[in-house]
């Protein structure tokens, strides 16, 4: 697939995409899709000129697959994309701390890095498992049930 052209939407501005299972609100920006082999999840809604186009796509390839988001989705939105990706994956999802986000990086060596950054001013503790007996790299400590993040903090933790 390639991408023609990206209409900007004015700030309040949303637009409609819809699918088999999605429909949501876009915003922020609106992707003129051409598929050349991706299949089309869902389309945008609306009379502006865009409308009818591919919103939100998928191109398999070789063992994987490819989504290409065509406008930022609303919460709903994401959401009922993101689940049956997250179902064909079985994947499990980890819940933290409002303002709390979790990323899991790969080393070349097969480590795991989970980064975890509180992005608010109030202190947050969280107690995440996945990580227990992990080694937090900035402070030398292994995990061991509760995490607690300073204001602003940022924990990098090697899992085995």
């Amino acid at each position: 697939m390639w991408v023609e052209e990206i209409d900007a939407l004015a700030p309040s501005e949303t637009i409609d995409v819809h699918g088999d299972t999605v429909d949501a609100k876009g915003e922020i920006v609106a992707s003129i899709i051409h598929r050349e082999g991706a299949e089309c999840l869902a389309t945008y809604g609306g009379d502006e000129f865009y409308a009818g186009h591919s919103a939100l796509t998928v191109n398999a390839y070789g063992k994987g697959k490819a989504y290409f988001v065509g406008t930022p989705l609303d919460e709903t939105g994401t959401s009922a994309f993101m689940a049956p990706i997250i179902k064909e994956l079985d994947l499990k999802s980890l819940d933290t701390p409002e303002d709390v986000s979790l990323s899991v990086r790969y080393g070349d060596d097969g480590t795991r890095y989970a980064f975890l950054i509180n992005n608010s001013a109030a202190d947050k503790r969280l107690c995440l498992s996945e990580l227990n007996g992990g080694t937090e790299l900035l402070a030398g400590t292994v995990i061991n049930d509760l995490i607690e993040l300073k204001p602003y903090g940022v924990d990098v933790i090697a899992l085995r």
